[in-house]
């Protein structure tokens, strides 16, 4: 039996989560599974740096003050995160448009997609 209902939602709102599941394509098919026709799909989440380089800038950029485990953690988030293109085949492969999934920040990809009526 499932938890909640297929399409009880008018809106499914995400922030920084699919990086933390073992399985993110089954969070975004549980998310889609939620969304009722005509509702819309808001997740956002940190992209994976193509380089080693580009993943320190990042730590420097936004935890840099922090503690040594504090930036430790962002760094293993970075790691663990789906790259731009890795997230647009899975959209894909579950029916929303590539155009849905863009860049919004130096560190974050956002699906932004209203499922058909």
């Amino acid at each position: 039996m499932e938890l909640f209902e297929d399409g009880m939602a008018d809106t499914v709102i995400s922030n920084s989560l699919l990086h933390h599941l073992d399985e993110p394509v089954v969070g975004l098919e549980t998310a889609l599974r939620l969304t009722r026709d005509g509702g819309r799909l808001f997740i956002r989440d940190l992209a994976r740096p193509e380089t080693l380089e580009e993943i320190e800038s990042l730590v420097q950029a936004y935890s840099g003050k922090e503690s040594q485990n504090g930036q430790q953690l962002f760094r293993q988030s970075l790691h663990a995160a789906l790259t731009l293109r890795e997230i647009r085949s899975i959209a894909r492969g579950l029916g929303i448009p590539e155009d849905h999934v863009q860049m919004t920040s130096d560190r974050h990809w956002t699906i932004d997609w209203c499922r058909s009526a």
